[in-house]
């Protein structure tokens, strides 16, 4: 009854999805492997006999393996269900999105390889915990220092998709400009297929079929690199809107404050929200895509920026 609940009012919000007819979602497949069948052969391999193309092709293994997967897969499409955090008190549920079997995710798949390949480019990105633990080991930090961890609320579905396409491909056109892409990087394939991908997350719940509207496509493979990538941008294109908050958190987690105990203690956090004014202006050379707003709630200590209409919010929680 719990869950039945629950995946009403997730599924019921109608500014992230909207339910659809089952005609209406067979109708959007059939177009969506229309536009499959088109970017395979755009972008399928060169043959000696052709001429050069102005981009980049995909290569035979790549062709065969989505020709394949399309053939098995069908017309199989995504479904909706929800797993229980019994750890929450009271218990929450988790919505996904089980796009395993279908040919778009396949689609997803090979988008994911790529995306995978621009990690070094994310200098926020981490392997594990193990990293950071073995980073953080040691540090040698003052007394009114704390180690904190930060989460966002509700992540990929606070994404704007229109937006993150904007920034993703601006940052890439960016990478490709300055000749850090490596010679097989098949750009105008990945952003072709991360438009198609994203735009068009479709999926059934029962007998009720539901299209995604906004926020990372939830369940696709490509979908964890697509949202890190977005977010990448907070650290390497916007300084402007950052310097205030760089200037009080460092990229390995650590808030200082003047406290007259030294006691290690969280009790010192602060309850409200903190709000660190960021400069109004940008400089004239900044013609870089900006960040639009990101729900937050309150927490036992929150940080976030805000420039002209624009704002960005991360939540922190402290450990001793």
């Amino acid at each position: 009854m719990t869950s039945s609940l629950s995946s009403k009012e997730h599924l019921g919000n109608e500014t992230n999805y909207r339910q659809v007819s089952k005609a209406w979602a067979s109708a959007r497949q059939r177009g969506l492997s229309y536009a499959f069948d088109q970017w395979l052969s755009k972008y399928r391999p060169r043959e000696e006999n052709e001429p050069p193309r102005p981009y980049v092709c995909i290569s035979k293994a790549e062709k065969t393996f989505l020709r394949r997967a399309k053939a098995k897969a069908g017309d199989k499409l995504a479904r909706f269900c929800q797993t229980a955090k019994v750890h929450k008190k009271p218990w929450k549920c988790r919505p996904i999105v089980c796009c395993v079997g279908t040919w778009m995710n396949t689609w997803s798949k090979w988008l994911n390889y790529w995306l995978q390949t621009l990690k070094p480019f994310v200098p926020t990105y981490v392997k594990d915990s193990q990293q950071v633990l073995d980073q953080t080991k040691n540090f040698v930090l003052p007394p009114n220092a704390r180690l904190f961890t930060c989460d966002a609320n509700s992540m990929y579905n606070n994404i704007d998709t229109e937006h993150a396409i904007e920034v993703i491909t601006w940052w890439l056109n960016d990478l490709n400009s300055n000749h850090r892409l490596s010679s097989n990087f098949p750009l105008e394939a990945i952003l072709e297929a991360m438009k198609w991908i994203m735009r068009n997350n479709i999926f059934e719940f029962g007998d009720l079929y539901f299209l995604q509207l906004i926020g990372t496509a939830m369940g696709t493979s490509a979908a964890v690199m697509w949202a890190t990538l977005y977010f990448a941008y907070l650290w390497t294109g916007s300084p402007f809107e950052w310097t205030a908050f760089c200037t009080d958190v460092n990229t390995f987690g650590v808030l200082t404050w003047d406290i007259e105990d030294q006691k290690p203690s969280s009790s010192h956090l602060p309850t409200q929200q903190v709000v660190l004014k960021a400069p109004s202006t940008a400089s004239p050379e900044d013609t870089t895509p900006k960040i639009p707003s990101a729900t937050t709630t309150s927490c036992s200590y929150a940080y976030s920026t805000a420039a002209s209409s624009t704002e960005a919010g991360i939540e922190t929680s402290c450990e001793n």
